[in-house]
């Protein structure tokens, strides 16, 4: 009994690193969103995904027992271990990072006055979100951009079954004074849509490439409202 409550604890910790610290919100203002008419070109750019997270109740449990048996290296040396696996456990399954949907789904729901051929989208996801970088690709204009905070294949606490966790942040950044004109923040623990393992992985990770679509979607629309102010 005891190391069932010492698992599920761990998996709950697992579950709140997986997003770690929500950024803070800055909401769309009128005048701003007016101006975007004139504005020439809006830049819509992605950045390169964290690590994929994948754990289980036990790896919880190990690295903590692991840790603190041996003041912490050894859960550290542990979690990198867990690292590797959980790269090797997306490349198995080809997964893909859900950000694309969350943007295509985010443009499709802005409003006629966003003149699409005023939007470039860049192909080449970039790896360094700072608006000094964003300054050396794009000289003018504004960006708008969308990084993933975390994804994943976790286990459920208190249950045999697994769910995906997504979290991403999006800006509309003015390269001209560097300002940050809104910042919107979607974060799904993917309670909803829990399954088993075998079910995740069946067919090449079929189900599980679909929830994680499915998540990018749903925080497409979740971050169109908070940029409409809805």
């Amino acid at each position: 009994m005891e190391n069932h409550k010492l698992t599920s604890t761990f998996v709950a910790v697992l579950l709140l690193s997986a997003t770690g610290c929500s950024p803070s919100l800055i909401p769309m203002d009128k005048n701003e969103m007016a101006r975007l008419k004139s504005e020439s070109k809006i830049h819509v750019v992605a950045y390169q995904p964290p690590n994929f997270n994948y754990s289980t109740a036990a790896d919880g449990f190990a690295a903590g027992a692991i840790g603190a048996l041996t003041g912490g290296l050894g859960g550290a040396v542990y979690g990198l271990a867990m690292e590797s696996r959980a790269s090797r456990f997306a490349k198995t399954y080809f997964l893909e990072d859900p950000v694309p949907r969350a943007k295509e789904t985010f443009l499709a729901g802005l409003p006629e006055h966003f003149d699409v051929t005023r939007v470039a989208q860049s192909q080449e996801p970039l790896s360094d979100d700072g608006v000094e970088n964003l300054r050396k690709n794009f000289d003018n204009g504004v960006v708008l951009d969308f990084k993933t905070e975390s994804w994943g294949l976790i286990s459920a606490p208190l249950s045999s079954l697994y769910q995906t966790p997504y979290a991403v942040r999006a800006r509309l950044v003015r390269l001209a004074d560097g300002r940050v004109l809104w910042q919107g923040y979607c974060n799904r623990d993917g309670a909803g849509s829990r399954a088993t393992f075998d079910e995740f992985t069946a067919n090449s990770g079929a189900l599980l490439k679909k929830k994680l679509g499915e998540t990018g979607e749903a925080c497409g629309k979740e971050l169109i409202s908070q940029f409409l102010g809805k």
